[in-house]
């Protein structure tokens, strides 16, 4: 079926400030690779673009979700489908899902490995942060 269009999907990737490692917080990260993936018939879905995107404050996930409605119009990640970080909270996963975006904690560092183990169906997704929506607060009697 040659006349099948492939089927695209776009990944966007949290990091931190070299963009060489997945940020463990979603809401404050500035700087996500974005991957193109396409897949066609009867092939591997294979990376077919990487960019980087740089938010500023007013654009952080954490900023974004926070107003309502949530609205991704002419935002760095409105083509995103798939949204990968260290770790985010039920609420921002949550709110994500319903403006069409899949959110997941994973527990790979290198954004390029998440991708591969991604399209290979072997990337490990982690539990939501348990403390809402992951802001920096100082527990003094953990176990």
């Amino acid at each position: 079926m040659s006349g099948e269009s492939p089927r695209r999907v776009t990944v966007a990737v949290a990091t931190g400030r070299p963009g060489k490692r997945i940020a463990g917080h979603l809401g404050r990260a500035r700087h996500f690779w974005l991957y193109r993936i396409e897949e066609r018939p009867g092939g591997m879905p294979e990376v077919t673009s990487k960019q980087m995107a740089e938010l500023d404050e007013d654009n952080t996930l954490h900023a974004v979700l926070h107003r309502f409605p949530i609205d991704f119009s002419g935002h760095p990640l409105e083509e995103a489908d798939i949204i990968l970080a260290g770790g985010m909270g039920m609420g921002a996963i949550q709110k994500l899902f319903l403006v069409g975006k899949r959110a997941y904690p994973v527990a790979e560092k290198d954004p390029d490995e998440a991708i591969r183990k991604l399209i290979e169906g072997t990337l490990q997704s982690l539990p939501p942060d348990a403390h809402g929506h992951g802001h920096h607060h100082h527990h003094h009697d953990e176990e």
